[in-house]
């Protein structure tokens, strides 16, 4: 167990700046859009809109209360979805170069000279894609809309309005933060076969692990639609197009599970409006019966797989 929290330990000190400084950017871009948005609203809204934007902040204390917790719901989800996506791409780059940057620099040579086994290794990298990078982007985004409401409290004092009566009680901050630490768990269960993936990819290149990563799944689709097209097969199609699909929905929650609900997914094609789909607790809930799917266990599966193969690989291949 100590070996095991040594090499999580590990991951995050030569990860942290892809795991910690990553939403502190992101977090202190949003401050800053901000408090320029705040600054320059009067200026480009008289230019452009003859001052249409000034007369609707200053009538913000008309709102009612259930119009406040609707904007407050719309930015909250959004910078979620925002963090969400950019987790995964920072998961996605770190699993793609955590066993061959190891080979290509020959640490790995000094890694297995201590009594730490390639299992161990391995399932330490994948704990830390599932739950430290999570972790270190869930704390940051607490504080950056913890940031972002002082931000707002100021604005909305400097205009004469009382920020606690109508924006802190309005916002419901806690709620935020459990959908978006559901959303994480969501993510990363959803993803789990493109996290086993990615990391037989990078046992197993020899170099640019991307191309294997990317390259490979794009042409057996390729081919497979070739074949499709050449025998003139409609069932072909058909099969192909539901594995477009199943691929697709597990590809979108891995992306960003606030966006790629069913709810909110059928209210765009519809083109509807609905207020509920920025509600904290109607997204749990949506994800929460959303992860009930037979996907998932095909992806533990093909995870489990994978995973496996990138162990046994790591084990007899030291160098690129």
């Amino acid at each position: 167990m100590n070996a095991f929290k040594a090499l999580l330990m590990r991951e995050y000190w030569e990860h942290r700046g892809a795991f910690l400084k990553t939403p502190i950017i992101i977090g202190i871009i949003t401050a800053v859009m901000m408090i320029l948005a705040y600054l320059l609203v009067e200026n480009v809204n008289v230019k452009l809109t003859g001052g249409e934007g000034i007369e609707h902040l200053k009538q913000i204390t008309e709102q009612t209360n259930t119009d406040i917790t609707y904007i407050t719901n719309i930015f909250f989800t959004g910078l979620e979805g925002l963090f969400h996506f950019v987790l995964f791409i920072v998961v996605f780059f770190f699993l793609l170069g955590s066993l061959f940057d190891d080979r290509k620099d020959l640490s790995i040579l000094f890694w297995k000279s201590l009594p730490v086994s390639d299992l161990s290794t391995v399932l330490s990298k994948v704990a830390a894609a599932m739950v430290v990078a999570p972790l270190c982007f869930w704390v940051i985004l607490m504080a950056s809309e913890l940031v972002c409401m002082i931000l707002f409290s100021f604005f909305l004092l400097f205009n004469g309005v009382n920020p606690f009566t109508l924006l802190w009680a309005n916002a419901d901050l806690l709620s935020h933060w459990a959908a978006f630490g559901m959303g994480c768990l969501i993510q990363a269960i959803w993803a789990l076969p493109v996290y086993g993936w990615l990391l037989l990819c990078s046992a197993w290149a020899k170099r640019r692990p991307f191309i294997w990563a990317v390259g490979v799944p794009a042409m057996v689709f390729m081919v497979r639609g070739w074949m499709a097209a050449f025998t003139f097969s409609g069932q072909a199609f058909m099969n192909l197009k539901d594995i477009m699909m199943a691929l697709s929905t597990v590809f979108l929650n891995a992306l960003a599970p606030y966006e790629s609900r069913a709810d909110l997914l059928q209210s765009i094609r519809l083109g509807g409006g609905n207020n509920g789909l920025f509600d904290p607790s109607d997204i749990m809930s949506s994800m929460y019966h959303n992860v009930f799917s037979g996907k998932i266990i095909y992806g533990f599966v093909f995870a489990a797989i994978c995973i496996s193969l990138a162990i046994f690989i790591r084990r007899y291949r030291n160098t690129t």
